[in-house]
């Protein structure tokens, strides 16, 4: 089936004038036609077919007419076909069409010439010819129904090198025309790279029947907004390769379930994409850029691992929970933000920071499965946190820090939350070299610390006014200072109490009592 070039086709009052080469007759011709009324085709000396075409003149195909012409042509270099129609006709200017298979074939015919270019027929010539200006230049002008990345090829013959340049929208490639040694003689250059073409109209929809959609390797691109980028498909599965949405900036909605076909979904571009369904698919969900939103009943339950990157949301207030609930062997990480709820129960893992970082939810965190955080304490930030910024923090199950730095000192502080949390079954710490311990803060404010296990001196010193002053080395801070006052008769006894506030510094200051007869202090540990 050949569509034919809008310049062939001429309007004449009821009538439209198809101007044909010869070696056009013998096939079908889509012709971008919206007749009212009954079609009939007559030629020069011979007479043409429309296939297709109803008592109301409906089209025999979306993209318009088709015409059987007849197998030899009246005139063997130029010929026309009349299309007479009961009604005014509407021509619209046809357009190539994507293949079955995706590929899309630019055809030399086809081809809209700027400049002093020539097309060339005739003796096995299907050309662009008298390319010899590097002004002159070629366009096409085709339908995409399935959108993606695209390798391009070209037939090139040439005598000289020379480059040349593919352009489709804001995207280029480049070629180089290398010498074939005659203009005969074409070779297949390809173009490095690819080009990602997408559509700007109402996404994917399904018509009346079964359909499938199947989604592998594919990235798709929203021109503008939509709440129904991909409707009425009986299955969309998301396959091996997976799919990338792109919303470029546009809020899209998808009203329709993602099946498992074994791959996952990334959301990238600004702006948000909304999954309005149970969707199944099980591959990793990564949102890189923008928001993904998932409102009642969206759910994303069956994707094993899902990444939130830094600035990007996963909101799921319009959930009827407003709660992110994940599942057995589900893992959430990332050092984006939740916007809703957060509720991990036995048997997820919730891993903070894409290396180091701090995953945010707006509300409630429930921890019940396993927690699992990073420390260094050459980076900045020197931890993972889990922050709730108008919530509390429960906390339960396991926790566990892993170091992935040099040898952590005394004296290291790591805010693993930005408040104080309790709850856990079981804390796992890394191990610590030189004498150090772990103190655990974490129900205090948040915070575990490194803390020196080796015999420490307390420095002395009394200023104006009987003020005391005790002090010890900084990495010795979160040891206990105690205290017992006796009789000077007494001596020192057994009696010791803490100093209260001297378990967080390394300095305390006090009042000297003269009545006292004898004063002991001590550090210890833990």
């Amino acid at each position: 089936m050949r569509p034919l070039r809008r310049r062939t086709i001429e309007q004449a009052g009821d009538s439209v004038h198809i101007e044909m080469r010869g070696e056009q007759f013998g096939h079908q011709v889509e012709l971008g036609v919206a007749a009212r009324g009954d079609v009939d085709i007559v030629g020069d000396n011979e007479s043409a077919s429309a296939g297709g075409v109803g008592n109301r003149g409906e089209p025999g195909t979306p993209e318009g007419v088709v015409v059987d012409i007849p197998t030899a042509s009246p005139d063997p270099i130029s010929s026309t076909v009349v299309l007479k129609i009961k009604g005014r006709p509407e021509v619209e200017t046809p357009s190539i069409l994507q293949q079955a298979d995706g590929t899309i074939q630019l055809p030399a015919a086809e081809a809209e010439l700027i400049g002093g270019l020539q097309y060339e027929s005739g003796d096995g010539k299907d050309n662009i010819g008298y390319w010899t200006d590097p002004g002159d230049c070629v366009s096409w002008a085709f339908r995409v129904n399935q959108p993606g990345k695209f390798q391009v090829t070209a037939q090139i013959a040439a005598l000289g090198q020379g480059r040349f340049e593919i352009v489709c929208g804001d995207q280029t490639l480049s070629g180089t025309a290398s010498d074939t040694g005659d203009y005969a003689k074409f070779q297949t250059v390809e173009l490095g790279g690819t080009l990602t073409i997408t559509t700007t109209g109402p996404g994917i929809a399904g018509g009346a029947g079964t359909s499938t959609v199947n989604l592998d390797g594919i990235t798709l691109k929203a021109g503008a907004g939509n709440a129904g980028y991909i409707t009425n498909v009986t299955t969309v599965n998301v396959n091996a390769g997976g799919v990338a949405f792109d919303t470029a900036g546009f809020d899209v909605v998808i009203p329709q379930v993602l099946a498992n076909g074994g791959g996952g979904l990334s959301k990238f571009g600004a702006g948000k994409l909304t999954l309005s369904k149970v969707n199944t698919y099980a591959g990793d969900t990564v949102i890189g850029v923008g928001t993904l939103a998932l409102v009642e009943p969206g759910s994303i339950a069956g994707s094993m691992s899902i990444l939130i990157s830094n600035t990007a949301v996963l909101d799921v207030t319009g959930r009827s929970d407003q709660t992110l609930t994940l599942n057995n062997g589900q893992s959430l990480r990332g050092s984006g933000t939740v916007a809703g709820k957060l509720n991990a129960p036995a048997g997820s893992t919730v891993n903070p920071g894409d290396t180091i970082g701090t995953l945010t939810v707006q509300s409630n965190i429930t921890l019940g499965g396993t927690l699992v955080m990073e420390l260094n304490r050459g980076n900045v930030p020197m931890n993972d946190k889990l922050a709730s910024t108008s919530g509390s923090i429960g906390g339960g199950g396991t926790l566990t820090v892993n170091n992935l730095g040099g040898a952590l000192q005394g004296g290291d502080v790591f805010y693993l939350f930005n408040q104080a949390v309790d709850g856990f079954a079981t804390v796992n710490l890394p191990a610590l070299t030189g004498g150090n311990a772990w103190q655990n803060n974490m129900a205090m404010d948040g915070s575990i610390r490194v803390v020196s296990t080796n015999a420490a001196v307390i420095a002395t010193g009394i200023s104006v006014g009987d003020q005391l002053t005790l002090a010890w080395p900084a990495d010795h801070i979160g040891w206990r200072l105690e205290v017992q006052t006796n009789a000077l008769a007494t001596g020192l006894g057994t009696n010791w109490v803490d100093v209260i506030g001297a378990v967080a510094t390394n300095v305390m200051t006090m009042p000297i009592n003269p009545a006292n007869g004898g004063v002991f202090f001590r550090l210890v540990f833990p």
